[in-house]
């Protein structure tokens, strides 16, 4: 049976390090970025040069809502930014979006300038007469019928950029239905993880934001194994943080060491270790193509992978590269694909407990 915690034990223990709320939530913190520079900036470039349309891609956790936030602040005393966190889910619910929230016509042109589908690029041309962002978050949900609407509106106005952030079968689905859209997308950006340094620098950001000092509660060794365990995911740092400090609360530890880190793992196991049932796991052709290269060579690593894959898939050898390490991070992630450090690389192989379900 799981502790109670106690409102005046948070207040008491938060108030020992200062803090004024809890650092670890999920709340986006637009103003704290952290890793992805040359990501950032090979966008904010593409923006300033007027290209059309972009693409950020990354796994589940990997920061694309934070660095979307982060260049909408970046972009907003020189641009008109809107921001979508969920792509409308019809054609018309678009339309919609489009004549209420960027037109936001008046009552005199409600009455006289009736707006269809046919003729509302005519007056976004006439109304945006500065460099206008349009920013879709999970892009990935979007039907592709809302995705053919949104090239349809690049080909005719003109100041319109479009910045849309997905999982990685985003690109599939674009490659696969509108390669028109895909073949506009001039920036491919693509997030992968955090490195140790970043992930640190992220805790440590995090903490300092909510009043409190450098990495205190924490000590250097149960960073150490936060980090291994985070894989370099900020949510999944934020997530890991946060019940740490709450299974600190629940047993009156005023320090988060070592010891505190794995008595929580050896207690929550079952749940942080919790197997997808891999017969329910829907596969993409592209995981699938890795899984078998996987399966045939026992272990592997990242080049051999791309070595053994159909680069036609793929808009060139970099992006090949990049796409197969955000496969194998959402395989790991999965627990179907596990890995071990080798000299400066890592090398794959699939888990014990899935090779049945595999095979």
């Amino acid at each position: 049976m799981s502790k109670e915690i106690h409102e005046d034990n948070v207040k008491l223990w938060f108030a020992k390090y200062g803090w004024h709320t809890n650092p670890f939530t999920f709340k986006i913190y637009p103003e704290i970025m952290v890793g992805y520079k040359s990501q950032t900036k090979e966008l904010l470039n593409a923006i300033n040069a007027d290209s059309t349309f972009s693409l950020v891609i990354g796994e589940t956790g990997a920061g694309k809502t934070n660095l979307l936030r982060w260049i909408a602040n970046q972009s907003a005393y020189r641009n008109t930014t809107y921001y979508l966190p969920k792509p409308p889910s019809t054609t018309e619910a678009f339309f919609r979006y489009l004549k209420d929230d960027i037109l936001r016509q008046g009552i005199f042109s409600r009455i006289f300038a009736h707006i269809t589908p046919y003729n509302i690029h005519y007056k976004l041309q006439k109304k945006l007469n500065r460099r206008t962002l349009l920013i879709l978050d999970e892009a990935h949900e979007a039907p592709v019928e809302v995705l053919m609407w949104v090239r349809t509106i690049l080909d005719h106005v003109q100041n319109l950029v479009v910045i849309a952030a997905g999982l990685p079968h985003l690109v599939e689905t674009l490659k696969n239905n509108i390669n028109t859209l895909y073949d506009r997308a001039t920036t491919i950006i693509s997030l992968e993880s955090l490195s140790k340094d970043e992930s640190l620098e992220l805790i440590q950001k995090r903490i300092l934001a909510a009043g409190g000092k450098n990495l205190e509660p924490f000590t250097s060794d149960a960073l150490i194994e936060i980090c291994e365990k985070a894989e370099g995911f900020p949510r999944k740092i934020l997530r890991l943080c946060n019940n740490l400090v709450l299974y600190a609360i629940k047993n009156n530890k005023f320090l988060i060491d070592k010891g505190c880190v794995l008595e929580y793992f050896k207690e929550n196991q079952h749940t942080e270790n919790k197997k997808i049932n891999l017969e329910n796991t829907e596969l993409t052709k592209k995981q699938k193509a890795v899984l078998n290269i996987i399966l045939k060579h026992q272990k592997v690593d990242p080049n051999t992978i791309v070595q053994n894959i159909d680069l036609k898939d793929y808009k060139s050898e970099n992006h090949a590269i990049r796409s197969v390490n955000n496969i194998l991070k959402r395989l790991i992630q999965n627990r179907i694909v596990e890995r071990q450090k080798k000299g400066r690389t890592y090398i794959y192989s699939i888990r014990k407990d899935a090779k049945k379900i595999l095979s």
